[in-house]
């Protein structure tokens, strides 16, 4: 009977299941052309969401939101014109993706080392919030654009090699910041960062930022933790004018052509103040060099000292409570280490 014949039943064998519209509950992935045609319409996804494909190009036209995870492994572009929230964590491995309303990814943002290698550019000008952004390793991306971000975790752009320009909005960020180990970023563009708790731009390798030059923190005004910035050599001024408070550590070192820092609403430092290595200070546009007027304590959370040494163009020190060479710094009842050495 035609039911049962061999026929027949390779037919069923062969036919896709329809296409599914509308909320899909259960994690999807998107493997060959069969899944992509299954999956395409779906406005919104309660799950997961992996697109490992060999497709060169898979768009979701209607796709909203993903409540958990999204990993694009594919070689192509990946387009979600209409994408606007991630709940979980977004991955892209290699490829391009699109999402130009993106807004919202509640975990973790990686781009990883292959991805966006076509166009070089990682831009998501509506992206508001993540749980953490990472651009790490990357050998193609020269352009990272995030305009509208606000809130973040930790923040890491590090060791990508054609990276000219970063453009981060900011704000009161909650976690680490942690650039480095960018040969050829040049603009590094933060306006409205106001809050991080560790702040690291450069390292322990010399020379990690060499060529930037145009360095924005103008509205940061506290740290939770240590702010280090080392071995950007070619930076001529930095400008920390809204910086109040930093509870660890305050490090400023090996920025060769340095000329200036303008700390002047700097208040409080919890560890060690540190300025050392800065052999160009002294040339530049903002008077003296070294200019702490507001500040009034250092070490009260940890025993710090004040160290300003070896930046060999430096001639004067101005500071509330730091008046000469070897003098002692007194905060609080707690005496601390002064020393003001090794300079013009």
């Amino acid at each position: 009977m035609p039911g049962t014949s061999p026929g027949y039943l390779a037919s069923l064998a062969t036919v896709a299941p329809p296409p599914i519209t509308g909320v899909y509950t259960g994690d999807v992935a998107i493997l060959d052309t069969l899944s992509y045609d299954r999956f395409a319409a779906v406005t919104k996804i309660v799950g997961n969401l992996y697109v490992s494909s060999p497709l060169q190009a898979a768009t979701f036209a209607h796709l909203t939101e993903v409540t958990g995870d999204v990993f694009l492994f594919c070689p192509g572009t990946v387009a979600m014109p209409a994408l606007t929230t991630v709940g979980g964590g977004l991955v892209v491995t290699i490829g391009e993706f699109v999402a130009a309303l993106l807004a919202t990814v509640g975990g973790a943002f990686v781009v990883e080392d292959a991805a966006f290698d076509s166009s070089h550019v990682v831009s998501f000008a509506n992206l508001v919030s993540v749980g953490s952004f990472s651009l790490d390793n990357s050998d193609s991306v020269t352009t990272l654009n995030l305009p509208a971000l606000v809130a973040c975790g930790d923040l890491t752009v590090r060791d990508c090699l054609l990276l000219t320009t970063a453009t981060i909005l900011g704000g009161a960020f909650t976690g680490d910041i942690d650039v480095r180990g960018c040969a050829v970023l040049n603009t590094l563009s933060m306006p409205s960062l106001t809050a991080a708790n560790n702040l690291l731009f450069g390292g322990p390798v010399m020379d990690e930022l060499p060529v930037l030059v145009n360095l924005d923190l103008t509205a940061l005004a506290t740290v939770a933790g240590d702010c280090t910035l080392t071995g950007m050599v070619g930076l001529l001024v930095l400008d920390l004018s809204a910086l109040t408070a930093v509870a660890g550590d305050f490090w400023v070192y090996d920025n060769t052509a340095l000329t200036d820092i303008d700390l002047d609403l700097l208040a409080s430092v919890g560890g060690n103040f540190t300025v050392d290595g800065q052999t160009a200070f002294g040339v530049g546009s903002l008077g003296v060099p070294v200019c702490l007027p507001s500040l009034v304590s250092v070490g009260l959370l940890n025993a710090g000292s004040v160290v300003v040494t070896d930046n060999t163009g430096l001639t004067n020190v101005v500071a509330t409570t730091i008046v000469a060479p070897g003098s002692v710094l007194v905060v609080g009842g707690w005496v601390g280490a002064s020393t003001i050495a090794g300079n013009g």
